[in-house]
C-alpha cells in the first residue's frame, strides 16, 4: 500500500473539481450540439418553398411564413454563437483545472517515492547497523 502525504486530501478536491469540470463541458457540447442542431432545422424550415397555386392571399401568408422562418434561423445562429462561446469558455475552464490537478497528482506521487526510498533507506540502514551490533558481539567474545 501507498504511504499516504499530506497531499492527498488536496489530490482528492481536486479530482472532484475536474470531474465537476469535465461534467460542466460535456454539458456545453450538448448544448452546442443541440444549438447546431436547431440552426440546421430552422436553415432547412427556411429554405422551403411553401408555397403553392391558389389566391394572393395564401401567397401572402406564405411569404409571412418565410420572413418569420428567417428570424428563426437568426436566432438560432445566435445560440448557437452562444452555445460556440460557452464550451470555449468551459473548455479552457476544464483544460486549466486538469494541468492543475495533474500538477498535484505528480507532486503528491513523487513524494510518495521519496517517503518509500527514505523508508528502505531506513530499513537498510537499520539492517546494517544489526549486521554490526552481531560482528561486535563476535568479536567481543
Amino acid at each position: 500500500m501507498a504511504p499516504r502525504t499530506r497531499l492527498d486530501p488536496v489530490v482528492r478536491l481536486e479530482e472532484h473539481r475536474e470531474e465537476r469540470s469535465l461534467q460542466q463541458l460535456a454539458a456545453a457540447n450538448r448544448q452546442l450540439m443541440a444549438a447546431q442542431k436547431a440552426l440546421q432545422d430552422a436553415q432547412d424550415e427556411a429554405k422551403q418553398d411553401h408555397r403553392t397555386p391558389g389566391p394572393a392571399c395564401l401567397w401572402d401568408v406564405a411569404e409571412h411564413a418565410h420572413s418569420h422562418a428567417r428570424f428563426a434561423v437568426e436566432r438560432a445562429t445566435q445560440q448557437a454563437q452562444q452555445a460556440q462561446s460557452a464550451q470555449g469558455s468551459s473548455r479552457t475552464q476544464y483544460l486549466s483545472i486538469h494541468a492543475r490537478a495533474e500538477a498535484i497528482r505528480r507532486v503528491a506521487t513523487n513524494r510518495r517515492e521519496e517517503m518509500i526510498k527514505e523508508g528502505e533507506k531506513a530499513a537498510a540502514r537499520e539492517v546494517e547497523d544489526m549486521m554490526l551490533m552481531r560482528r561486535r558481539k563476535a568479536n567481543v567474545a
